[in-house]
């Protein structure tokens, strides 16, 4: 683990992401499934990887009513979209993705900016990489969003 990973990052984090925590992300579609119901790389937009982090919610942490709220937020948008799925990540297969030199290639930390979104955490390249390697990577961690579950599969457990 990195610095970033192992320090609170926020007033409203919970604490550091942990290996064993299970991270939620909505699968949408159109925007992250083709027309054969696979998912696109899209669904992970690289320049939330280099820049803002890739978002996704700590299960432990967030609420099915916070969910339900992100995701209305997110329909709300584009009323062509709906939600096909939530992808569960396991952080600590999130972390043990590695670059070409055996380096950790993916940060996971807590991201909780306001005291509403506490279980908010973000998935950032640990480096900076050439287009070519950052499209490499991110189809590997594309592999670790392969199963979706449904809101109730999720939060009635």
């Amino acid at each position: 683990m990195l610095d970033v990973e192992t320090k609170k990052q926020t007033e409203f984090s919970p604490g550091p992401v942990e290996d064993q925590e299970q991270l939620l992300r909505a699968v949408f579609v159109p925007d992250h499934v083709d027309e054969n119901g696979e998912l696109k790389p899209e669904a992970i937009p690289r320049t939330d990887l280099q820049q803002r982090g890739f978002s996704v919610y700590r299960h432990g942490y967030v609420s099915r009513e916070r969910f339900d709220g992100v995701l209305e937020g997110y329909l709300q948008k584009d009323k062509n979209r709906a939600c096909t799925g939530i992808a569960k990540l396991i952080c600590g297969a999130v972390r043990s993705i590695s670059d070409e030199e055996e380096r950790q290639a993916f940060l996971v930390f807590d991201d909780a900016n306001v005291e509403i979104d506490e279980a908010h955490a973000a998935i950032l390249f640990s480096s900076s990489y050439t287009p070519s390697r950052q499209k490499r990577l991110r189809k590997i961690l594309l592999g670790c969003l392969n199963k979706l579950y449904s809101k109730d599969e999720i939060f009635d457990k």
